[in-house]
């Protein structure tokens, strides 16, 4: 019994991570004349979140050493989620304010750094980027280069075409590249999608979703 419970929670993590999950964001935001911003998500997430398994086969046999780029409000919810996580340990944190940098770093026991360019240089294998929408094209293609992979909070870019340089830098790379879209894995988001999914509330036709 053990077993198949775990084979079907590793089911239930593809779905969420694969494309029946977009499927789902898409459907949500789906009604016409939205803004582009929102065109911008259901194209990027279609492209980027896929099943990572490879990654975490290739992982698996010691510590992923991630760091943060950016020391506001988002990047230490990233910072001090990394401290609960087995199996992972937080490198540093960067920012150009000094000040704020120093701060989280010295709350969640890792370096302070002043920049993407040199927290990458410190040999991580996962960044995430938590910084404003501006910067968030070329940090994707310094870690690209770099061989270091992308965890990206939302707005992914400010533009489609930003959006597509992104996800081809990584790909010719051979790095991953995600959103830090987490309604993928919030529950009432997943059963909603099984609700959808097996025909039990018939053909929507629209969606209001609010958070509280």
């Amino acid at each position: 019994m053990p077993s198949r419970r775990r084979s079907a929670t590793f089911r239930e993590v593809r779905m969420a991570q694969g494309q029946s999950a977009v499927h789902c964001v898409a459907l949500r935001f789906k009604p016409p004349g939205r803004s582009p911003a929102l065109r911008i998500t259901r194209k990027t997430l279609y492209s980027v979140v896929q099943p990572r398994l490879p990654l975490i086969e290739k992982t698996m046999t010691k510590n992923i050493r991630v760091g943060v780029a950016g020391a506001g409000f988002i990047g230490a919810v990233h910072a001090r989620a990394y401290l609960q996580v087995p199996g992972v340990e937080l490198v540093g944190v960067a920012d150009p304010v000094g000040e704020k940098a120093a701060a989280l770093a010295k709350e969640t026991g890792c370096r302070a750094f002043h920049d993407y360019d040199e927290l990458l240089k410190a040999g991580i294998d996962i960044i995430s980027v938590c910084l404003p929408p501006q910067p968030h094209l070329a940090a994707a293609e310094a870690a690209a280069r770099a061989g270091v992979h992308v965890l990206m909070e939302k707005p992914i870019a400010r533009t489609v075409a930003e959006a597509d340089q992104m996800i081809a830098a990584c790909r010719a790379a051979g790095v991953y590249l995600m959103t830090g879209f987490t309604h993928h894995f919030y529950p009432e988001m997943r059963e909603a999608q099984r609700l959808v999914q097996s025909g039990a509330i018939g053909r929507p036709l629209t969606a209001l979703d609010a958070m509280s």
